[in-house]
């Protein structure tokens, strides 16, 4: 089965999902990330292919994240910058192979992380 149509089938994610998405092996080793995360992290279209996710998000834990669990990170852009980020983790097995799907949100409002962040 084509990969793509399974997430379609079994996360309700398709390429065209305006969710940025990103898919990696158990490795940590980029498969697939759609347009939005080449948009929010300043890669050309199919550069990420086959680069490790810890590039993007260098303090990503993949194995350690609760399913659907929300984490705030930093993301790194392709130019150096770094950014404010959420994502949501979800890992699935394929032909034996564990996978995990990623969501990623870019922080457009930084005032709304400071104020969290002084919440205990």
């Amino acid at each position: 089965m084509d990969l793509n149509k399974h997430l379609e089938m079994e996360k309700g994610v398709t390429p065209g999902s305006s969710d940025a998405t990103i898919l990696v092996n158990e490795s940590g080793v980029i498969s697939f990330a759609n347009q939005q995360v080449y948009d929010n992290f300043g890669y050309e279209h199919h550069e990420l292919n086959g680069e490790k996710l810890l590039n993007l998000i260098p303090g990503a834990n993949l194995q350690h994240s609760g399913a659907g669990e929300i984490i705030h990170q930093l993301g790194i852009h392709r130019d150096g910058h770094a950014f404010s980020l959420f994502f949501r983790v979800n890992s699935f097995q394929l032909a034996k192979e564990l996978y995990y799907l990623i969501v990623v949100h870019k922080v457009k409002d930084q005032s709304r992380i400071n104020q969290q962040q002084s919440y205990p």
